[in-house]
């Protein structure tokens, strides 16, 4: 067993793939059997995502955890009191600002996007 680390803002760039002589990077010269992105799943949409896991890994597992699906719940929930907002409002502003920025938080279409790259789910 090999563990390798590498920075996949390189692996995803067309350009890193090949060096200026054309010579495939040693970073991608041997398959990758797992790929590990913690907190990263919800950052690009679906199909970017899986085009990227394809064109990282094609035949690896990709393990994905940590993937904020767009819903917050604190227990027990607070209803706020006076300058205190209730938990719903924070929840929602939070919420607003993730979209806002470009999170995803469709899961379905997550799933669409990998049954169209002929991915299989194997845990959710």
């Amino acid at each position: 067993l090999e563990l390798r680390r590498v920075d996949v803002r390189a692996l995803a760039s067309a350009r890193a793939a090949r060096g200026a002589d054309g010579t495939l990077n040693p970073a991608l010269a041997r398959p990758y059997d797992l790929l590990v992105a913690s907190a990263f799943a919800d950052l690009m949409s679906p199909q970017a995502l899986l085009s990227t896991l394809v064109r990282l890994a094609p035949a690896a597992v990709a393990y994905l955890p940590i993937t904020f699906c767009g819903r917050t719940e604190l227990v027990p929930p607070s209803a706020g009191a006076a300058a205190v907002p209730s938990d719903a409002r924070v929840s929602a502003a939070y919420h607003d600002h993730l979209r806002a920025q470009g999170q995803h938080f469709d899961l379905p279409a997550l799933f669409d996007a990998c049954d169209d790259a002929g991915a299989a789910r194997l845990a959710v």
